[in-house]
């Protein structure tokens, strides 16, 4: 029986957790059924250390000049100057138009998607999208622009939201094309892989988060946040992820927070080994899809404390499997902090309550079902 071969377009494999998904359900693909392969816009794998992936799998990477500037213009540029993609992105692009994939599946920033466009076009292949973050859910004139250049370009893929609120906010804004499917694939995690260890004692409670340093992941709030924290319990903050905002968090700890208390660990791999060496966590963002991150820190057993964004509170109870705080409100956070760190017993049936939430809810052992069952749908109504 001939296999369908399908092809995994990501940014890289690198920290992040849609590198996460893309790992988790490759490793746990049919490979009876499915050929798979993932190609990265650059070269960054340093997390397929971390997993262990069938040397049936194809790994290719390339060198795509992707820019971080999410200006309007940017956008244009991108979605409606073909040339422009195509002399960027050459080698790539045609390299998979030599593959004749049945299923492209891109998990990259919508602003790339014209590539998987320029590839249907010589292949006549399935294009399908996971949308993994909110993007357009406050409202102002450039989010209505954006939702309009949006659709030039959605319209195309059939799509996966990972959330609630990503389904509705393709549904509300017209996302989808006419002929084209939706389905809604809540991320979950390989349960196996995260062991809670007993606590070990320390002179100091120590509070993780993990999260790429950027605007919409609240980091600024949590420095400021920390500094006003007026414990008698010696504390540490440990961060953990890289760096996009060119060292301004690092230089605001160094204004607000003066017992060295905070600590910038950059990318890490093993995350569970440092989760294990924590006490509780914030999530402090602005702006989610479901995150991975925050479902690893409950499976670890952390009691957390989360802003009040919807993404998050969808998962997070107050006071039943973690602590909600309002969002931007850094007194408040500062408040929330102070109470777990001054409560043991709160962490501990905080925590023991986030890891069976994950373990009832989040939890799978074959990630990959449910995209291939979406698979087989899409290329069913291409055949009807």
């Amino acid at each position: 029986m001939k296999k369908t071969k399908v092809i995994h377009l990501v940014p890289d494999l690198g920290v992040g957790g849609t590198q996460k998904v893309v790992l988790d359900i490759c490793s746990s693909a049919n490979l009876n059924q499915y050929d798979v392969s993932i190609y990265t816009l650059n070269k960054d794998i340093e997390l397929l250390s971390t997993y262990q992936l069938s040397p049936e799998i194809k790994i290719k990477t390339y060198t795509y000049q992707y820019s971080l500037n999410y200006s309007l213009l940017s956008y244009f540029k991108h979605f409606l100057f073909t040339k422009f993609v195509k002399r960027n992105g050459a080698q790539l692009i045609n390299d998979i138009i030599g593959e004749k994939p049945d299923i492209l599946h891109l998990h990259i920033h919508p602003r790339e998607l014209r590539i998987g466009i320029l590839i249907q076009q010589k292949t006549n292949c399935e294009l399908v999208f996971t949308q993994h973050l909110l993007r357009l859910n406050q409202k102002s004139l450039s989010l209505n622009i954006l939702g309009v250049i949006y659709r030039i370009v959605f319209k195309k893929y059939n799509i996966i939201a990972i959330s609630k609120g990503t389904y509705d906010e393709i549904i509300n804004h017209k996302l989808l094309g006419k002929d084209k499917k939706l389905t809604r694939i809540e991320n979950k995690l390989n349960i196996n892989l995260y062991k809670p260890k007993p606590k070990i004692k320390r002179e100091y409670t120590s509070v993780v988060y993990v999260a790429r340093i950027d605007y919409p992941k609240g980091h600024e709030d949590l420095i400021v946040s920390w500094s006003k924290i007026n414990s008698k319990h010696k504390k540490k903050l440990i961060l953990v992820g890289p760096d996009g905002l060119n060292n301004k968090i690092q230089d605001l700890t160094k204004k607000l927070i003066l017992d060295n208390s905070v600590v910038f660990m950059g990318t890490q791999y093993q995350i569970t080994d440092i989760l294990n060496e924590c006490d509780f966590a914030v999530f402090p963002s602005y702006q989610e899809g479901l995150p991975i991150a925050l479902l690893e820190k409950m499976a670890m057993e952390l009691p957390i404390v989360v802003s009040d964004i919807p993404e998050l509170t969808s998962i997070v109870k107050d006071n039943v499997n973690g602590i909600v705080f309002k969002c931007g409100n850094t007194d408040d956070l500062a408040a929330k902090i102070s109470l777990l760190i001054e409560n043991i017993e709160l962490r501990k049936k905080l925590g023991h309550k986030a890891r069976k939430t994950i373990l009832e809810n989040y939890g799978s052992k074959n990630i990959a079902m449910p995209n291939e069952i979406f698979y087989e749908k899409v290329l069913h109504s291409k055949k009807d």
